[in-house]
């Protein structure tokens, strides 16, 4: 099948107009992080260089805050940092993720509608990967050097050089 004059043209203006498309979607996708980051950082208790907060990514709760240098938060991560939540460096949350530094009170004697609130700190060590759809509990220590498995619970601590995955999350592999 040969491409004609015309065709060829066609096809030599698409390809330029999606350049063109895909290069204002990135600068502007780029600006919008970058004023997520700025707004964090003006909120939060410490913020590194090198944080990206991609879009529809929520962060509520943030003086309690203090995260290390090149941290990625995925889309739509919702994190709540009333207990307090510290995050090393090198550290790729993938997207839909959940980090709670709280969680409800309940019991006989309680109604859900009053329940209030208990916090615990969280601490994720440097150089971990957090899968797309983990969730990570109020209370827990990743370590550093750690994998944690997507669509994992995390409700306990993880030791440093593993990698952990599951409902709950349990170490299934030592890293060397």
């Amino acid at each position: 099948m040969s491409i004609n004059a015309s065709m060829k043209t066609k096809l030599t203006r698409a390809l330029l107009m999606d350049k063109i498309f895909h290069g204002i979607s990135f600068a502007s996708g780029y600006f919008a992080a970058y004023l997520r980051y700025v707004a964090l950082k003006m909120r939060a208790d410490k913020i590194g260089k090198g944080v990206l907060i991609n879009q529809d990514t929520l962060i509520i709760h943030t003086a309690k805050l203090r995260m290390g240098n090149n941290v990625s938060i995925g889309r739509r991560t919702f994190i709540s940092a009333k207990g307090g939540l510290t995050i090393g460096n090198n550290v790729l949350i993938a997207f839909d993720c959940v980090i709670l530094t709280e969680k409800h009170i309940y019991g006989k004697k309680i109604t859900i509608w009053n329940s209030g609130f208990t916090t615990a700190p969280v601490s994720i060590g440097s150089n971990v990967l957090i899968g797309t759809k983990a969730i990570i509990m109020p209370g827990v220590n990743i370590g550093n050097n750690v994998v944690i498995g997507a669509h994992s619970v995390v409700t306990k601590n993880i030791p440093s050089n593993t990698v952990a995955a599951g409902i709950p999350a349990k170490v299934i592999k030592k890293m060397n």
